[in-house]
């Protein structure tokens, strides 16, 4: 349904098209078997990992800024007409170069990550596997 053929059952037509337009599917998501057609709502609670700004200064550089380019605003620029929900969180891959591992399985260990950005200019772009992760991981 779109805003142009808002559910007669509301009375306030802007409020019809404010629902239709921000609270998404209302089915329940998934747990077997999601495809790329069941995004978003089958993916949360997710985590968006993009690239960040490398930094070159000595007093903030970190192991973060090195093997990697400055991500472009052109890698996120399509994010807001995901229709993402609003407990969506952004993370710098630095994030993954920094933390222990325990701290980023507590993190993020119950998390969808949705990673944007090539390899080159996301650190955790290159960690991610092309396979399913291993059993148990």
């Amino acid at each position: 349904m779109d805003r142009n053929h808002a559910d007669p059952r509301f009375r306030d037509p802007d409020l019809a098209a404010h629902l239709l337009d921000n609270l998404g599917p209302t089915h329940p998501p998934k747990t077997k078997s999601r495809t790329l057609q069941d995004f978003p709502h089958a993916f949360y609670p997710m985590a968006i990992v993009t690239g960040d700004k490398r930094e070159d200064s000595e007093s903030r550089i970190t192991v973060g800024d090195f093997g990697a380019v400055s991500a472009s605003p052109a890698e996120s620029r399509w994010l807001l007409r995901l229709g993402l929900r609003s407990d969506v969180e952004i993370y710098s891959d630095k994030v993954f170069l920094l933390q222990k591992p325990e701290e980023l399985r507590e993190r993020f260990g119950e998390k969808h990550l949705l990673v944007i950005g090539s390899p080159g200019s996301n650190h955790f772009a290159r960690l991610c596997p092309l396979s399913p992760p291993l059993r148990g991981f």
